[in-house]
């Protein structure tokens, strides 16, 4: 069957099966088991619902194609999210150290930027680059109690393009400086 859900036909869709029916009945003897055409069946009617159903199963698989026969996409089930989710935040933690982008995510994920971008946030309440900058910098807070890293060291090793803009998500993240950082964790 085509239809894995009830729904109402748009008001395009109804055309066509109303036009197809006053068709049918011009052209074909309906009250039999089998179509008889009538003899004085107006021209071209075998074509003309040709057409219509044609159109009307292209409409039908364009809205399936976009989502489901009622243009809207079932909801996964919930289990199905979480584990997304949780596959999306292992990912980007094993990837911390690269640059990690929405494209590469959706290709990895098979999914398209728009439903992975709404499932992450209704299930983390952030965005998924609002999380990984976050990643970023909870290893970035490990690299700098080592004492051993500069700014600039942990910006290349977390694929951050520029120590002042590592500085600038550090901060926005943690709501310090990691110089600040740096100091409240040795007092």
């Amino acid at each position: 069957m085509f239809f894995r859900y009830s729904c109402e036909l748009e008001y395009r869709e109804s055309c066509i099966i109303t036009d197809i029916i006053k068709e049918a009945k011009a052209r074909y003897n309906l009250m039999l088991d089998e179509l008889i055409e009538f003899e004085n069946a107006p021209f071209g009617g075998q074509q003309l619902i040709s057409n219509w159903l044609e159109n009307l199963l292209i409409l039908l698989a364009r809205k399936k194609e976009a989502g489901n026969a009622c243009g809207h996409r079932p909801k996964a089930p919930v289990l199905k999210q979480k584990l997304l989710t949780a596959q999306i935040i292992e990912f980007l933690e094993a990837n911390v150290g690269l640059n990690v982008t929405m494209d590469e995510l959706c290709s990895r994920f098979h999914y398209g930027k728009t439903y992975l971008s709404r499932l992450f946030k209704n299930e983390t309440g952030v965005s998924i680059m609002q999380y990984f900058r976050h990643i970023k910098v909870v290893k970035a807070k490990k690299l700098l109690r080592r004492g051993v890293f500069s700014y600039e060291q942990i910006a290349q090793q977390l694929s951050i393009s520029s120590p002042q803009y590592f500085v600038r998500i550090f901060k926005k993240d943690a709501n310090m400086t990691p110089r600040e950082y740096l100091k409240s964790v040795r007092e």
